[in-house]
């Protein structure tokens, strides 16, 4: 399988931890916003504060290369 990887713009380089971090924050809430446009009945609205922290989690592991490989 394939790994992906998971790369922020270059305009982020030398930026601090909790700069990154927003950025991350940022991702997941436009992540819970799409989920809110779902039609599946089953997925109704934005992520839960648990599906957040996992999210952000993964991403956070992820971009450090902890889950490559």
């Amino acid at each position: 399988m394939a790994d992906i990887d998971l790369k922020l713009d270059p305009k982020f380089d030398g930026k601090s931890k909790e700069e990154i971090l927003s950025v991350f924050d940022q991702e997941v809430e436009r992540f819970s916003k799409f989920m809110e446009t779902i039609g599946d009945g089953r997925i109704q609205g934005g992520l839960l504060p648990p599906e957040r922290v996992l999210l952000k989690t993964y991403l956070v592991h992820k971009f450090r290369g902890r889950l490559n490989g």
